[in-house]
């Protein structure tokens, strides 16, 4: 009995031995202090997760980060952080997942998985590292969204996931060209996470020389932006550019414009508009959810009012100057859309996306649509409208007689999806192409089975993010075998882009070429088990809106309307 008794506290001993060594082994001291995480099985791979971690504060509200305060004893990384404040999200059927934690200001965190027992070639340093950056308009989003949870990317890919929240719409881009709102205060948040991220990657067991940015829409136009700012562009190596390129206008504007915005917006919350120190101090005590509604309705172009400038300090040039003037970190990148971008910018036209049925349209209504919506006001003499209308329709809908033109409603879709996010990809390839840098150009071309859009809308932007971060494998009753195989191939994709600069795998290294400027091949990821390689991905429509088209309309937020560019 005494035996009997003596085995079971030695075995009781060491199970709790071994539990504290389980529990301390999450427990990693980073530049700030001691932090714990969790351990959790994914697919039959251990993987640590780190919720929460603070990488930064906020000082005032609308002023830059400041480094985060050290901690005293051990920080639980085990909860999900709060969620950024966010404008409210107003279309039929969100295409951007509200925030699934509470919002609160103080929220700059960051989120990391960390797969464990990988010995992959190329490891001998450490895990390569994926930096998640969310979309939204940078005035939507949140590293909490479900479909962004890294485990399965990082378990299947032997790779660390990173996600982060910053500062979004009024509160991270509001600016007045003062030290109290300097504005970009939104892609300065996301510069402070990559520098805790580059420096305790060791910590983790990653390799800081191998970070990659990816990001989608908004998200990827802020890849972009890292690519430029001297502020970030060496805490990195690579950048996947998702359906945000960074040439597209959609997130820019003039230190003018986010002034009279900021004027606007103070005005109806009963502030000052005529001295700048009064207007911000009323700002910074006004209520954020309040002014995050006044803010949706000031539009600029149906787009959300405040958005990147030039502010000397994160950029001394317009982001797209910057680029085609070639002042950008030269490196490999991958740079992608789906097949439908443009039918979510439908609504901006009156059209809803809860239509189970694809609209009419009429020719009448086609141009209207385009002089009042599409074509920007720079387009004056209203004469110069009506004549780029015509233009459009020659391209998109051809020389067939007028009674035989039916197709306007896909023509729009074409013509938002080429202008905001197909063609500019091209511009945006051009300058690494000239700098000797590997591009990767891809089309993703599948419906999801799960899509909560009407079928008219065909593959919608953000499609593919499902895919990329595994979910058909995490929730595989949703899904279909084919879908659980095509998330498999494009997460291997991403991850080898992130691990060797080649999305290839060894077995067909030239399965998907990279990008040239004879002609154009690209991947399109449809099926299943292998990537179907294109060429000229919408080439001809894209001369137009490249060379034409950016010749007699300057961009919006560069004063100087700088484009000069030779080729696509």
């Amino acid at each position: 009995m005494e035996r009997s008794t003596a085995f079971t506290i030695l075995v009781i001993t060491a199970s709790m031995t071994l539990v504290s060594a389980y529990l301390d082994d999450v427990v990693i001291l980073t530049t700030h202090g001691d932090i714990r995480g969790e351990v959790t099985s994914v697919l039959d791979r251990q993987v640590k997760v780190y919720w929460g971690i603070p990488y930064a504060t906020i000082p005032a509200r609308f002023q830059r980060p400041e480094n985060a305060t050290a901690w005293e004893g051990v920080l639980e990384a085990t909860t999900l952080p709060p969620s950024c404040p966010e404008v409210p999200y107003t279309q039929d059927i969100p295409l951007i997942p509200p925030a699934s934690t509470a919002v609160s200001e103080d929220c700059l965190y960051l989120n990391l998985w960390v797969p464990q027992g990988c010995t992959d070639k190329g490891d001998e340093e450490g895990l390569a590292v994926m930096v998640w950056i969310h979309g939204g308009a940078l005035h939507w989003g949140s590293s909490t969204v479900p479909t962004y949870n890294g485990q399965v990317l990082a378990a299947t890919q032997c790779v660390m996931v990173a996600t982060l929240n910053y500062r979004l719409g009024v509160l991270g881009f509001l600016s007045l060209g003062t030290a109290a709102a300097p504005g970009n205060v939104g892609l300065l948040d996301q510069a402070m996470a990559l520098h805790w991220i580059h420096h305790n990657a060791p910590r983790f067991g990653a390799d800081p020389g191998r970070i990659t940015l990816f990001g989608e829409s908004a998200g990827g136009l802020s890849v972009g932006a890292h690519m430029v700012s001297p502020l970030s562009r060496d805490l990195f190596s690579r950048a996947i550019i998702q359906s945000g390129p960074v040439t597209a206008s959609f997130a820019k504007r003039t230190v003018a414009e986010n002034t009279a915005a900021a004027r606007k917006l103070a005005g109806i919350m009963g502030c000052p508009v005529d001295d700048d120190d009064a207007m911000i101090t009323c700002l910074s005590e006004a209520d954020a959810e309040e002014m995050g509604k006044v803010a949706t309705d000031l539009k600029r172009f149906s787009l959300p009012a405040f958005g990147i400038i030039v502010d000397d300090y994160f950029f001394n040039k317009p982001l797209t100057q910057s680029f085609l003037s070639n002042n950008l970190k030269q490196c490999e990148v991958m740079i992608g859309a789906t097949k439908d971008d443009g039918s979510f910018l439908f609504p901006m036209s009156g059209t809803s996306m809860n239509n189970s049925l694809r609209p009419g349209m009429d020719q009448t209504t086609f141009h209207t649509i385009l002089k009042n919506v599409v074509l920007p006001s720079l387009l004056n003499p209203p004469k110069r409208k009506e004549l780029f209308a015509k233009l459009l329709e020659f391209i998109y809908i051809g020389s067939s007689l007028p009674a035989e033109r039916d197709d306007y409603h896909t023509a729009l879709e074409k013509i938002l999806g080429d202008l905001n996010f197909m063609c500019p990809m091209y511009s945006t390839a051009a300058p690494l192409l000239a700098g000797g840098s590997d591009v990767y150009m891809y089309s993703f071309e599948h419906r999801s089975s799960i899509s909560p859009f009407p079928q008219w809308m065909g593959v919608v932007h953000a499609s593919e993010l499902d895919f990329v971060f595994g979910r058909p494998l995490d929730q595989g009753h949703l899904f279909t075998e084919r879908e659980r195989q095509l998330s498999l191939l494009m997460m291997y994709a991403w991850a080898n882009f992130a691990k060797f600069g080649n999305p290839n795998s060894e077995d067909a290294p030239s399965q998907w070429p990279p990008l040239n400027s004879s002609t154009y091949p690209y991947a399109v990821f449809r099926s299943p088990s292998h990537v179907t390689v294109g060429k000229g991905c919408r080439y001809r429509e894209c001369v137009f809106w490249n060379e034409v088209y950016t010749t007699l309309v300057p961009d919006p937020s560069d004063p100087a309307g700088v484009h000069d560019h030779d080729e696509l």
